[in-house]
């Protein structure tokens, strides 16, 4: 599992990116990342200038993959999505649907190999 935060990118801008991304892996040692942010958008849907998105890649190299990714809610609750078998160095979504009405900047993902067999996480 991984977490990140761009709230604080959100109000100070680029400059506070560099120091306002807080990550945590959950993954075993010796487990490497295979999934990467992309990128971000506040503002895009829902008619709401809380309305946060996040894109996800494929950095695995050469496997395809699975991913879950949830973002929280301002009200503390997390909605989640899934995206399988994505091909190496894809960018996913295609458009703007890992988003959420009223975001707080914080989002989290869980990755693995397609055909593993492993369980996603829960926030």
């Amino acid at each position: 599992m991984t977490f990140s935060n761009f709230t604080l990118h959100r109000i100070f801008g680029a400059a506070a990116l560099f120091f306002a991304i807080q990550c945590a892996s959950g993954a075993a040692a010796g487990d490497a990342q295979l999934a990467d942010y992309h990128s971000h958008k506040w503002g895009g849907s829902c008619n709401s200038a809380d309305s946060f998105a996040v894109k996800m890649r494929n950095a695995s190299g050469n496997r395809r993959i699975d991913l879950k990714v949830c973002l929280e809610r301002k009200d503390g609750t997390w909605t989640c999505y899934s995206s399988r078998n994505i091909a190496p160095g894809k960018v996913v979504p295609s458009y703007w649907s890992f988003s959420v009405c009223d975001g707080t900047g914080n989002y989290k993902w869980w990755d693995h190999v397609t055909g593993s067999g492993q369980k996603f996480g829960n926030p």
